[in-house]
């Protein structure tokens, strides 16, 4: 038997799965942050082997991020569908828009960060 929230309840779920978005993109920045300026002080200087395991770390870190963000969005969704809130007259809270803009906002991110290393060590000639 499902039981049903309360409207307050469902308002606080709602703030406390937004908070761990928030802080899974946070992470997710910080990761990327570390990675792009590995990539741009250090990236020519290094190894195969070190190249290879800062970008297969990076990438772990980031792919984690990015799921436990789209969890929180998506148990938010699910909490916002099973109960009629005061947050439902906000038309950005109310949209799928998250559901499909995350995931490709972090996958856009995580592959430009992989191509901007690799073109830091291989570089054009003029």
């Amino acid at each position: 038997m499902r039981r049903i929230m309360t409207e307050a309840e469902a308002v606080e779920l709602i703030a406390i799965y937004t908070a761990n978005g928030i802080d899974s993109i946070t992470l997710y920045i910080s990761f990327t942050s570390a990675y792009l300026a590995t990539a741009y002080f250090a990236g020519q200087n290094l190894t195969r082997f070190q190249v290879l395991s800062a970008s297969g770390l990076f990438c772990l870190g980031a792919i984690a991020a990015a799921l436990t963000c789209v969890a929180s969005v998506q148990a938010w969704d699910e909490i916002m569908r099973d109960n009629r809130t005061v947050i439902d007259s906000v038309p950005i809270y109310a949209s799928n828009l998250w559901l499909v803009m995350m995931p490709a906002l972090f996958s856009a991110g995580i592959l430009v960060s992989l191509y901007f290393m690799w073109n830091v060590r291989h570089p054009r000639k003029q």
